[in-house]
C-alpha cells in the first residue's frame, strides 16, 4: 500500500448511482481544480487499482480514494514492492505507467523521484535520489537511480559512455507477419518526435520474437545499441509495425494517456568491481501486461 505524504489531502468518495469517473470527481469532489489532471496523474484509486481512463463507468457504490496535494494536486505514493534490487548507492525500482521520473515545474510531487526520496526520507531533493535511466510518462519498467552525488557522478559516467544496457518488450499489433529484425536507421529529432533520416544519429535495434498472436499481438525483446530519443518506438514502427497505443508513431487512438506497448525489462551497469544485471520478473512482466490490458499469456 502507497504511504501517504504529509504534505497530501486524501478524500474518500462513495458513489451514489452510476457515473463516469470524471463526472464522480466533479459531482462529489468539485473542490479539485482539475479532475482531469487528477485522474491521469494517477491519484485515483478504487480497490487497490488505480483508475487513469476519465470515461470508466463506475458502479453505483464504488468506493474511492482521491489524493491531492494542496499545491500541485496529487502526490506520488512510493510502494516498497516496487523496489527490485538496491545497494546503499543505488536502487532499481519498477516504473508504472502514467508516472513521470523526476520533476519540473508543473510537477513537482506526482514524480518517482519524489516518492524514492520521501520514502527514503531525503527532504533535500537535489542531493538525495536522483534518477539515471529514464522512460516516458506512458511506459513501464525497470529504472535505475543513485542514493547519493558520488553515486550520482559515477552511473552518469557510464551513461555518457554507454555501458548502461537497457533491453525491452515491444507490444505489436499482429497486423504484419511476425520477423525477427535488426534496423540500423538513424534518428533525428524533428518537431518533438524521431524521424529516420541520413541527417539523423547512427542508431541501432535488434528485434527478436518473443511471444506469437498474444491476445491478438506480437511481443518482442527489442535489444538497443545505442541510446536515442524514442528509439525503439520509432525503430518498431519502421520495421515490425507501430507499438500498440503508441499515436505519434502509429494510428492515433484518441487516447494520449493510455500505456504504450514498450516494457523496459532487463538493466545491466557496472558497479564495484562487477557487473549489476537485474532482469524483470515474470510476475512483474505480467502485471506490465496488464497494464497494457492484455491478459496473462
Amino acid at each position: 500500500m502507497q504511504k501517504k505524504r504529509p504534505d497530501a489531502k486524501v478524500f474518500f468518495v462513495t458513489l451514489k448511482t452510476s457515473l463516469t469517473l470524471l463526472d464522480a470527481l466533479i459531482t462529489y469532489l468539485p473542490q479539485l481544480q482539475s479532475p482531469i489532471k487528477c485522474i491521469h496523474a494517477g491519484g485515483v484509486w478504487s480497490e487497490n487499482k488505480r483508475l487513469t481512463n476519465p470515461g470508466t463507468v463506475l458502479k453505483s457504490k464504488t468506493r474511492l480514494k482521491v489524493y491531492v496535494c494542496p499545491t500541485q494536486g496529487v502526490g506520488y505514493y512510493f510502494s516498497k514492492e516496487s523496489i527490485i534490487k538496491e545497494s546503499d548507492d543505488w536502487v532499481v525500482v519498477m516504473k508504472e505507467p502514467l508516472v513521470t521520473i523526476g520533476m519540473d515545474r508543473s510537477n513537482m510531487y506526482f514524480n518517482l523521484m519524489a516518492g524514492l526520496n520521501h520514502y527514503y526520507g531525503f527532504k533535500n531533493l537535489q542531493s538525495g535520489v536522483q534518477p539515471i535511466t529514464r522512460l516516458d510518462y506512458r511506459v513501464s519498467g525497470l529504472c535505475l537511480f543513485s542514493k547519493h552525488k558520488s553515486a550520482e557522478r559515477r552511473l552518469f559516467m557510464q551513461m555518457q559512455q554507454r555501458r548502461i544496457k537497457k533491453r525491452y518488450l515491444a507490444v505489436v499489433d499482429a497486423i504484419h507477419p511476425p520477423v525477427n529484425r535488426c534496423t540500423n536507421y538513424n534518428a533525428l529529432n524533428y518537431h518533438h518526435k524521431a524521424i529516420v533520416s541520413e541527417l539523423g544519429k547512427p542508431a541501432k535495434t535488434r528485434f527478436i520474437l518473443k511471444a506469437e498472436n498474444h491476445d491478438r499481438q506480437h511481443i518482442y525483446h527489442a535489444i538497443t545499441k545505442t541510446g536515442r530519443r524514442h528509439q525503439v518506438r520509432v525503430h518498431a514502427a519502421t520495421a515490425i509495425g507501430p507499438l500498440i497505443n503508441d499515436e505519434l508513431y502509429g494510428k492515433r487512438s484518441g487516447d494520449r494517456h493510455r500505456t504504450i506497448g514498450l516494457i523496459a525489462n532487463y538493466l545491466q551497469f557496472y558497479w564495484n568491481g562487477k557487473w549489476e544485471r537485474v532482469q524483470l520478473s515474470d510476475k512483474w512482466e505480467q502485471q506490465a501486461l496488464t497494464w497494457l490490458g492484455l491478459g496473462a499469456g
